[in-house]
């Protein structure tokens, strides 16, 4: 008898993978969200959080651009 392979699951093709996976994302936190009552209060507090941090680092990279000349060329000392 001879041995079967299986299913790859690297062949199986998906259209619309990264629209599917932001729903599944976004459905996974509405149920954490409404079905644990505690969680509320973190993830509400997440939001304006995050936004804050996203503004001063886009500011902070506006002001202090990083300068790629003089990070000087580092790919020869990693060999």
């Amino acid at each position: 008898m001879e041995w079967h392979p299986g299913i790859s699951m690297h062949k199986i093709r998906i259209s619309g993978g990264g629209a599917i996976a932001g729903f599944v994302g976004l459905a996974a936190m509405l149920v954490v969200f409404l079905g644990v009552p505690e969680v509320r209060w973190l993830a509400l507090a997440s939001i304006p959080l995050s936004l804050a941090v996203f503004a001063g680092l886009r500011y902070w990279h506006k002001r202090k651009a990083v300068d790629l000349i003089l990070l000087g060329d580092k790919s020869s000392k990693l060999r």
